[in-house]
């Protein structure tokens, strides 16, 4: 008998999350929301099951009072990001943890999802404040960089790290692609040292968390590198492109740092 909707956890912009039996969510979408963007989620999510990664298992999809939804596995415990705000004198042991679960990804072929290069493309076409010339210049490196069939998250922060009893467990998922870990990398990159403070922090915090963000990260970068070698120069070759990606996100306090970065192309 297939279990009744229980009590709602979480809502988001597209969905609402809802207990489903003991063991398990249901991601029910709302019901304006276009099939295909359903349809896609659900395939990423089987995918990355298959593959035995880290992650909320894939149960199937449901129909819901005339909703569709996706069944997870019910992951109850906080962020690492929470966790990292309680405890901060275990910064280095987290930033480890987080480099050990992106480098097992890593280690993950996945020729099922969409191609890294393709989404990179199409967001460097759309993304605002690019001159032409620039932008041509962004595509043509990207036609250059190399590619694979290894599994890329696509947005890696400590956000999305569930510490679970039974380990770590990555979510969302949603930008997944098969492509190159040096490009995963950069984008972690740009999302741990680049992206903008909270705007209501006052100098001397907004210093203190930009120090500690880059223990983080290099802490992170040097777990890394050893289970994965990577050179820096590797990951430094994708920021441009990925820079000029994250242009599309709209994330009007960081625009002006991000072009800077794209127009290091030629660096």
């Amino acid at each position: 008998m297939m279990p009744t909707l229980g009590a709602k956890i979480g809502e988001g912009r597209t969905a609402e999350i809802y207990t489903w039996g003991n063991h398990q969510v249901v991601k029910l979408f709302r019901a304006d929301l276009p099939a295909a963007h359903v349809d896609y989620e659900a395939q990423i999510a089987q995918i990355v099951t298959e593959a035995g990664i880290s992650a909320p298992a894939f149960g199937g999809v449901v129909e819901v009072n005339g909703r569709r939804g996706i069944i997870y596995e019910y992951v109850q415990s906080a962020s690492m990001l929470t966790h990292m705000k309680k405890q901060p004198w275990l910064l280095i042991s987290f930033a480890r943890q987080f480099a050990e679960v992106h480098a097992a990804i890593h280690q993950r072929s996945t020729p099922g999802l969409p191609s890294q290069h393709e989404r990179l493309e199409r967001k460097i076409l759309q993304a605002p404040r690019l001159s032409d010339d620039l932008r041509n210049r962004l595509i043509k490196r990207l036609e250059a960089m190399p590619s694979a069939d290894t599994a890329c998250h696509g947005d890696f922060h400590p956000d999305n790290i569930l510490m679970s009893p039974h380990g770590l467990m990555v979510i969302d998922w949603t930008d997944a692609k098969r492509g190159s870990p040096a490009a995963d990398l950069a984008r972690t990159t740009i999302l741990l040292t680049e992206s903008a403070l909270p705007a209501n922090l006052n100098p001397a915090t907004r210093i203190f968390f930009a120090i500690v963000r880059r223990i983080f990260y290099a802490a992170y970068l040097s777990r890394y590198g050893q289970l994965c070698p990577v050179s820096n120069d590797e990951i430094q070759a994708w920021i441009p492109l990925q820079a000029a990606a994250r242009l599309t996100e709209n994330i009007p306090e960081e625009e002006a740092h991000l072009l800077e970065l794209a127009k290091k192309i030629d660096e």
